[in-house]
């Protein structure tokens, strides 16, 4: 029974109202038709009075539309963001949690993303620290120390001990390095070799501080006492190294031969800069050069010995055209070194030292000497060549007599 039907059951005695009465097909055959009939046609409103280039321009006029909402800021925006309804059952306890606390859960998994990452390369690097450990390194500076003497600057007659030391190229090496390697080093740094090291009087102290008094470093002890003290310390690990600037001692070359062809060998030592090897040929070459001349020496000291000439009994003379020419040790080696077309036996070198300014001029024979020597000095005083196996005759004897008492 509807509302209207119990109206008009119980009307009222006296009163105005109309009753009216609701039928239940007619509700029905209004809801049909309602469902079944088309949709209404859109009327468009056309104002009659404007002008008639109007009415297209507001019949394909789009329809307007309204701005979008700026979002609100401040207090206003939060609440009516805590406000808003959840539709779903799943999200009830999101809705809460945010309405509890104010974040949401993207910042919540952006962060426990991040400190994640931070502890996997902390686990990364610790792990590599455990497994992997790094040893101690060490700088080392050598300084090379020469003693010279010098005058004293009060007393100019007493000398006074110099002491000065050049430093070379630094290197590094770690406490697990044996005393073998580090003596390479040093020598590296020298640039030398481990035999010409005085490893006897090396000596180290660290930089800092710099009154500290030198420690010797002469074998294994010295070198692991060393290591000891550089890990005892925390911080500052460079040392000063100090030893005799060395002397390159080098040994004779070992000559051989093969297929007739005389060469020499050096030991080869790996440790050896190219430099020095290139060092150590030039002074194997300069040797042989010396073995090939001592030969060539012999020769000229067996054509010309000393006392050849009566007049010179105490040099090597070389006499031409009644020229005399001293053979000192320069001159023979100068001459053994040349080859055959440039001088021979019998003819000297073309150079300064056998010129005639360089000739000798022979002393008079002092009374009471040989008639040798007269002769000699007779052939002298003609230009011509003395021969000791021609018999001297009177008349050259008289000349040089002559001569002489002149």
């Amino acid at each position: 029974m509807s509302y209207t039907q119990g109206i008009s059951e119980t009307p009222s005695e006296g009163s105005d109202i109309v009753i009216m009465e609701s039928d239940d097909e007619h509700d029905q055959l209004l809801s049909n038709s309602l469902r079944t009939d088309p949709k209404p046609v859109k009327y468009i409103f056309i104002n009659e009075f404007a002008p008639d280039n109007l009415k297209g321009a507001i019949i394909n006029s789009p329809r307007p539309t309204q701005a979008a909402k700026k979002p609100q800021q401040g207090h206003k925006q939060k609440t009516e963001a805590l406000s808003e309804p959840v539709g779903e059952d799943d999200d009830s306890d999101e809705q809460s949690r945010v309405r509890s606390t104010g974040k949401s859960k993207g910042a919540k998994a952006k962060k426990a993303k991040t400190s994640c990452r931070t502890c996997n390369k902390l686990a990364v690097f610790e792990s590599n620290d455990e497994t992997q450990p790094q040893s101690l390194s060490v700088r080392a500076y050598l300084h090379l120390e020469t003693i010279s003497q010098q005058q004293g600057r009060r007393k100019k007659l007493t000398m006074v001990t110099v002491m000065k030391s050049i430093q070379c190229n630094p290197f590094i090496f770690t406490v697990e390095s044996t005393f073998k390697a580090f003596v390479q080093e040093v020598a590296s740094a020298a640039k030398t070799t481990m035999a010409n090291l005085t490893l006897s009087r090396l000596r180290w102290k660290f930089e800092t501080p710099a009154s500290l008094p030198m420690k010797l470093l002469t074998d294994e002890i010295g070198f692991q006492a060393m290591l000891d003290a550089v890990q005892e310390r925390t911080m500052g690990h460079t040392i000063f190294l100090y030893l005799p600037k060395p002397i390159n001692l080098e040994g004779p070359p070992e000559m051989s031969s093969l297929r007739d062809n005389t060469y020499y060998e050096e030991d080869e030592d790996s440790s050896i800069r190219p430099e020095q090897n290139m060092y150590m040929f030039h002074k194997a070459q300069i040797n042989a050069m010396r073995q090939e001349s001592t030969k060539e020496v012999v020769e000229l000291e067996r054509r010309y010995p000393i006392g050849s000439h009566p007049l010179f009994p105490n040099k090597h003379i070389y006499a031409k055209n009644g020229m005399f020419l001293e053979l000192t040790s320069l001159c023979l080696n100068c001459q053994s070194t040349q080859s055959d077309p440039r001088a021979t036996y019998d003819m000297p070198l073309m150079s300064n030292y056998f010129t005639k300014d360089k000739a000798i001029k022979p002393a008079r024979p002092p009374p009471g000497s040989s008639m040798t020597m007269f002769a000699a000095y007779g052939a002298y005083v003609k230009g011509e060549d003395y021969t000791p196996d021609a018999t001297a005759s009177r008349g050259d004897t008289q000349t040089a007599l002559d001569n002489y008492y002149e």
